[in-house]
């Protein structure tokens, strides 16, 4: 069960959904006519979640994190840490990330690319293993 005091936000495909039960999904659609960061900042603003808030990815929404993590810090909202699954890796930015990082992943490739950037690593290869990663991190960046 994740922590009550902090909000889970999920970001991911529709039709590849992340699982986590208590979390806020948000389905995005990458086709869409308007700018992907765009729809997903106004999905987080309408839902207005209270803070802390945990961001939780997967595959190519990786990408996006730094100008989310920058529309939330302008909201006033604050970004206890992120996690990433199977991620295509954002590029490095000045400011981000401004939260501790944990990346959930099956490959070598995705172990070896977050430490390098001083991110902790999970091998996970089931949805249930990803549930679990994801609660111990939030309880981890919330409690401390």
């Amino acid at each position: 069960m994740l922590p009550s005091m902090v909000s889970v936000l999920t970001l991911s495909p529709r039709d590849n959904p992340i699982t986590l039960p208590q979390a806020i999904h948000l389905f995005v659609a990458p086709s869409a006519p308007s700018p992907l960061t765009v729809r997903i900042c106004a999905d987080i603003h309408r839902l207005d979640p209270p803070d802390p808030i945990v961001f939780v990815v997967r595959g190519a929404l990786a990408e996006v994190l730094p100008s989310i993590a920058f529309a939330q810090r302008t909201a006033h909202r604050t970004v206890a840490g992120y996690v990433l699954i199977d991620p295509v890796f954002p590029n490095p930015a000045a400011d981000w990330p401004d939260a501790p990082v944990m990346v959930l992943g099956s490959t070598q490739f995705a172990e070896r690319d977050a430490r390098l950037r001083g991110w902790q690593f999970q091998h996970t290869t089931t949805d249930q293993d990803v549930s679990s990663c994801v609660q111990r991190f939030v309880e981890d960046v919330t409690l401390t």
